[in-house]
């Protein structure tokens, strides 16, 4: 059965909302990717089921058991005091629009850590922190090149996965998005030898993303210190306070040609194949899955030889 998906249009940029469907066919989980689940896929979020719950027998005098007639008798009621208190009635909208992009730009929030700094072959400066023993961007990658100075093709969304090329997606040309986020870029961006990171620095493997959570004191806490802090651009802060200058964005990721979770969750590649390490507004741990495909469009953080 082909998935069905809910899109936002959020300035213009469509944003999906995945659910993790179970093997039994109930939601799972909701607001985060799953693959663990062969039988994860997306499912169309604004569309409850209105029987879920409804027609139960108590066996007792009590007992709920609704007709169809009078349940859409109770849902138009529900619409009159939607209507009344809310303006809204009928089929549920998803999130309000504002509440994912922010209505002005505001810049990144990077905290009070100390950083230091590293170019790109394209001239980009980004801020770089040490955590531990190692010495980590502090944003998102955003070069247009690999450092050999060969272009990486851009594709709009549209056209994303349609190739097996080194490809990144760029915000729809968004300055503002791509100066908090950076590019997103596919698996053969990652994986092409001619390496997408600055000279002296490559792109760190699941054993340097691990060493960041022993260094702040374990995955389950770590994500909370490495997020930016507020809710400038994450939907929900979760206590993050960035206290490793690490400073992870909400850039969300490209997936069938659809940007995904954008404000909810960054996703970033592992060298190591088919790892990827992500950060979620909904927990506050530095989370991991080994089922990445190249055809993904994520985030690339860099670390130092």
């Amino acid at each position: 059965m082909a998935p069905n998906f809910f899109f936002a249009d959020i300035h213009g940029l469509p944003t999906r909302y995945p659910v993790d469907v179970g093997t039994s066919g109930a939601t799972t989980q909701a607001g985060e990717r799953s693959f663990t689940n062969p039988d994860s896929h997306f499912v169309d979020v604004d569309e409850p089921s209105v029987d879920d719950g409804w027609d139960k027998d108590y066996n007792s005098a009590s007992s709920l058991h609704l007709t169809v007639p009078m349940k859409k008798i109770i849902l138009m009621f529900g619409c009159v005091l939607s209507l009344a208190f809310f303006s809204r009635c009928g089929k549920d909208e998803g999130p309000d629009p504002s509440s994912i992009t922010p209505p002005e730009f505001e810049p990144i929030n990077f905290g009070s850590a100390t950083f230091g700094s590293v170019n790109d072959i394209d001239g980009n400066s980004y801020k770089t922190v040490t955590i531990g023993t190692a010495t980590w961007m502090a944003e998102n990658l955003r070069t247009t090149k690999f450092r050999n100075g060969d272009a990486i093709t851009k594709v709009a969304g549209n056209q994303w996965a349609l190739t097996k090329n080194p490809e990144f997606y760029a915000y729809a040309d968004n300055a503002d998005l791509i100066s908090l986020y950076g590019h997103l870029y596919n698996g053969y961006v990652k994986d092409d030898i001619r390496g997408a990171c600055p000279a002296g620095w490559h792109l760190p493997t699941s054993a340097e993303w691990d060493a960041i959570a022993v260094a702040l004191g374990g995955a389950t806490s770590a994500g909370n210190k490495m997020k930016e802090q507020g809710t400038a651009h994450w939907i929900s802060s979760n206590s993050s306070d960035n206290q490793s200058g690490f400073t992870g964005m909400p850039g969300g990721s490209m997936y069938q040609g659809r940007l995904t979770d954008l404000r909810a969750d960054g996703y970033f590649w592992s060298a190591t194949p088919g790892d990827f390490y992500y950060l979620t507004n909904t927990y506050p741990n530095l989370r991991t899955k080994n089922t990445a495909l190249l055809s993904e469009g994520l985030a690339i953080r860099c670390v130092k030889d």
